[in-house]
This record gives C-alpha cells, sequence and structure tokens, in this order.
C-alpha cells in the first residue's frame, strides 16, 4: 500500500463504541492520539510506523510515554491497530485508486 492523500473518517468516529470506551478510559486526549494515529499510519508507508513516531505523536500532545502504552495496548485488544514488534499499522485501510483510504474502528 502506498502513502494515502486522504483519509475517510466516519461521521460518527467520536460516537463508536469502542471510541467511547477509550475515552472513558484515558479522557478525549485518548480519542484525539487515536484519530491522529490513524491520520499518521494513513500518510506512512505501508499504513504502518514504528512505534517511535508514536511516541513522538505523544509527545506533542504533552501525553506521557507509559500513557500512550495504555493507549496503545487499549487499540491494539480492541482490534482498532494491529502491532507486530515495534511496527504499529492499520490494516483495515482501504485504498483506492484515488489513494483514498478509510479507517475503520
Amino acid at each position: 500500500m502506498a502513502q494515502l492523500d486522504y483519509a475517510l473518517i466516519d461521521v460518527d468516529f467520536f460516537d463508536k463504541p469502542k471510541v467511547k470506551g477509550l475515552i472513558f478510559k484515558f479522557g478525549n486526549d485518548g480519542a484525539l492520539f487515536l484519530l491522529r494515529s490513524i491520520l499518521l499510519l494513513s500518510r506512512s508507508t505501508n499504513g504502518e510506523c514504528v512505534i517511535d513516531a508514536l511516541y513522538g505523536l505523544g509527545y506533542e500532545m504533552r501525553i506521557e510515554i507509559d500513557e500512550v502504552d495504555k493507549i496503545l495496548a487499549y487499540c491494539e485488544t480492541h482490534g482498532i491497530l494491529a502491532r507486530s514488534g515495534d511496527v504499529f499499522r492499520n490494516e483495515r485501510c482501504i485504498v483506492t485508486g484515488k489513494q483514498i483510504g478509510r479507517a475503520h474502528v
């Protein structure tokens, strides 16, 4: 999968049960971190990035590394993001001819 030019996010993204659970556990920062992670993965080659890039995202958002680890563990446990070692990927991203990806949660 190539880098995507666009990512479609459902208008009810924040109302999805998995995202609501994330908000309950980690507050709005957790949901915003997830959304920004999905966008980061969507523009990354093959829809994947190393964990350090996600730690950098957390740093930009002023989220402690241990909290980032907890958010990512939640996302992995609930099938939102996939992890292989230090690499995270968004396997649910669908690529079309226009390089548009749709993130499913």
